[in-house]
Order: C-alpha cells, then structure tokens, then sequence
C-alpha cells in the first residue's frame, strides 16, 4: 500500500529555506538532497501512523530554519500578488517594489518556477474553478468575464496551457482528486 501525505505552503518561503531552485528545466518534479532528506524518509518509514509522520515531519521542517522568518522583497511581492488575485497589475507591482521586471522574473523563476505573469495566470484560473459550482451549467460568457479575459478564446487558450485541457474537458470530468491535490 502507498501512503503518502501533501504538505501546502509558500513556495516562496520553500524554496528559500531549502535553498533550492523551483526552475523547471523540463523536470515534472524537483530532486531534494538525500544528505537533508534520507534520514527523514527513514525516520517515517518507521512511524507506525500518519500522526506520527506528520509530527516528525513538522519538527523537522521547523528545525530548517532557526528563529523566525523574516520575509524578503520575493516573498512580499509573491504576498502582493496573490492578494490582488485576478485584478494583479504587474506594472503596479514593479513600480510598488522598485524592482525591474527582467529582475522579478528571474527570482520568481527560481523561487518559484514560474514567472510573475504565470503566476497571475494560475490565479485567474483557480479563481475560475471556486466560481463554478458543481450543480449548474457552465456559462463560459460569465468566466470570461468574472476572470477578467478578453473573449473566450483568451481564457480556453490560458487555461488549456495551464491544465492541459480546455475548461469543457476539464469540467465534465470527476475532479474528486484534482480538488484534493490542489487543496480545494
């Protein structure tokens, strides 16, 4: 039996506290250190129940990072962003932070693995499927609309390069484990 468990955070404050690279590089995944996290992996293989794991793991990714953590320029604009959800406007954002946008787009390459205007993206989309109810029909006029897009073609091309299906496949299928995946 495979057991598993998903831990949600920033990846902003990931990556930082890590000291890793969220690039993509074509990877569908990004490789951890054994040297940080063999012993850990062992120490849970051990643990006779998921409390047990979830408590050690937390200990442990507590004890990465000693005192408390001072968010940086990266983490604060990440913050900006997703709290101005769909209504983003990076030129704000950049004029806000002092930052060039060549400079933001590589942090947020690497701290991230997506670009700043990816990221608005993504938000758009997520705020798309929290507006959809389960129970009514889908009326794409209103997404284009409640996500800000242009036309129709704008948000099924968006959401097709982020999912991998237009917004009708993706709809009609079960999304029970989508949802528990992206923790909605």
């Amino acid at each position: 039996m495979l057991e598993c468990f998903i831990v949600t955070c920033k990846p902003t404050v990931l990556s930082r506290v890590l000291g890793i690279s969220l690039v993509h590089a074509g990877r569908i995944y990004v490789p951890l250190a054994d040297e940080v996290f063999g012993p850990i992996y062992e120490k849970m293989r051990s643990d006779r129940t998921a409390e047990e794991r979830i408590a050690y793991f937390s200990v442990f990714i507590n004890s990465l990072h000693s005192g408390k953590y001072i968010p940086d320029e990266t983490d604060l604009i990440f913050d900006a962003i997703v709290k101005k959800g769909i209504n983003t406007n990076l030129s704000e954002i950049i004029s806000d932070f002092s930052v060039s946008e060549r400079t933001l787009q590589r942090r947020f390459s690497k701290r991230l693995g997506v670009t700043p205007k990816m990221l608005v993206r993504i938000i758009r989309i997520n705020f798309i499927w929290d507006s959809i109810s389960a129970d009514k029909r889908i009326d794409y006029h209103d997404l284009v609309f409640l996500g800000n897009y242009f036309d129709q073609t704008h948000l099924i091309k968006d959401f097709k390069s982020i999912t991998g299906e237009t917004p009708d496949a993706f709809f009609r299928r079960n999304l029970r484990m989508a949802r528990i995946l992206s923790g909605k």
